[in-house]
């Protein structure tokens, strides 16, 4: 497996890339034949508070998540045209809401 942190900050955005094997065997043109296959698993995490923990890119779990700005948050991703499943949509709405967290601790 691969992780990659795609946003850092207060709340941090992980992503596990996982490829499985999958051995799918079976009989071609009379000879047995034994066929490889890879598939793909993403999961995503958050870091926030010194804990890891998986989530769902749904917009209700994502708001849960970054719970003191969701009215920034709403605004952004409803200006922006970003949704709650996308990826680098996500990313964009971890790296705004980081970006709002300094603002409050340069002041």
């Amino acid at each position: 497996y691969f992780i990659e942190v795609l946003e850092y900050g207060n709340v941090s955005l992980i992503k596990q890339t996982t490829l499985l094997l999958q051995q799918p065997m079976g009989h071609r043109y009379g000879a047995y034949v034994q066929t490889k296959k890879y598939k793909k698993k993403e999961s995503f995490f958050f870091q926030k508070d010194n804990k890891i923990q998986s989530f769902l890119m749904k917009k209700k779990i994502i708001l849960r998540i970054l719970e003191d700005k969701n009215d920034e948050i709403n605004r952004y991703v409803k200006n922006n045209k970003l949704s709650f499943r996308k990826e680098e949509d996500v990313i964009l709405i971890f790296r705004y809401y980081n970006e709002l967290q300094k603002n409050i601790s340069k002041k």
